[in-house]
């Protein structure tokens, strides 16, 4: 499988003390991959067809694609940038 880097989505810095200078730590927040697969999802729930009145969703397979969708566009962002995309876990 090739390695895909997973930043954080929103990272940010949250102050501790009140010397913003030494106390502070970083919270990383959700996953880019997890905020991409949220919104191939959201994405693909709301083209769902309706059968009868329902949508018929089986949600192994909506995840799976949606994960499959998400790590797509982190290689295509990598590509995008020109680092390409590295072999390893």
């Amino acid at each position: 499988m090739d390695y895909i880097p997973n930043e954080p989505a929103f990272p940010r810095t949250m102050w501790t003390g009140s010397d913003k200078n030494n106390a502070h730590r970083d919270v990383a927040g959700m996953s880019l991959r997890d905020y991409f697969a949220a919104k191939a999802m959201q994405g693909a729930l709301s083209a769902a067809i309706p059968v009868n009145g329902h949508i018929e969703i089986d949600g192994n397979e909506y995840a799976k694609a949606a994960y499959a969708l998400a790590d797509s566009m982190l290689k295509a962002r990598l590509s995008s940038i020109g680092q390409g995309v590295k072999d390893g876990k």
